[in-house]
C-alpha cells in the first residue's frame, strides 16, 4: 500500500536538499569569482559583462550574456 504523505514528504526533504546543494555551489562560484576580483552583485549589464569576454568566449558573446 502506498503512502502518498511519505512520498510526499520524501519529495520536499529531496527538494530542499537539492535547493541547499545549489546555494553552496552558487557561493562556491561567486568565492572563486570574488579571489579572481570580479563581483558578479556589482554587475548589473549581464550584456556589457558579456563585451568583455576575451579569446575563445569572444565567440560565444550570446550564450555567455545568456548565463550570466
Amino acid at each position: 500500500m502506498r503512502h502518498p504523505q511519505r512520498e510526499l514528504r520524501e519529495l520536499v526533504r529531496y527538494r530542499r536538499s537539492l535547493i541547499e546543494e545549489q546555494s553552496r555551489e552558487a557561493n562556491r562560484v561567486q568565492k572563486v569569482l570574488q579571489g579572481a576580483n570580479i563581483k558578479l552583485g556589482d554587475v548589473s549589464d549581464p550584456e556589457k559583462l558579456a563585451d568583455l569576454a576575451r579569446g575563445r568566449l569572444k565567440k560565444k558573446r550570446e550564450q555567455l550574456a545568456e548565463a550570466l
